[in-house]
């Protein structure tokens, strides 16, 4: 498979060949930076050069190939401009780890019975 890639072909054959949810879009991550992906990925998309395809890679989520299109470099943001995003990510976060602590609770207290007469 790796012998077909091409810059010019690799959103193609991703659509045909992929099975992340990706594929259906040429396989296309968009831009992240250090810290969003898991280590494998960053380490061969940040080493790989522009406009040059990686080796394959094997990761627990199982194979993966990247075309690197186009870098941007980083950018700085002063902390005035970003605090309500920061916020409002922290609220996110503290309500969906509420969310679930609920959930647990509410199925480790929960008294199931099964009835396999009925079923």
């Amino acid at each position: 498979m790796r012998k077909r890639l091409t810059p010019e072909n690799f959103a193609e054959i991703a659509k045909e060949v992929s099975i992340s949810p990706e594929g259906e879009h040429g396989g296309d991550l968009g831009f992240f930076g250090k810290g969003d992906m898991p280590e494998e990925f960053e380490t061969i998309a940040f080493t790989t050069r522009q406009g040059r395809i990686s080796r394959i890679l094997k990761t627990g989520y199982g194979y993966h190939i990247f075309f690197i299109k186009e870098r941007r470099k980083s950018i700085t943001r002063d902390f005035e401009d970003v605090k309500e995003e920061i916020s409002k990510e922290m609220k996110r976060e503290v309500v969906e780890r509420k969310f679930k602590e609920w959930v647990s609770r509410l199925k480790r207290d929960a008294d199931i019975r099964i009835k396999e007469t009925l079923l």
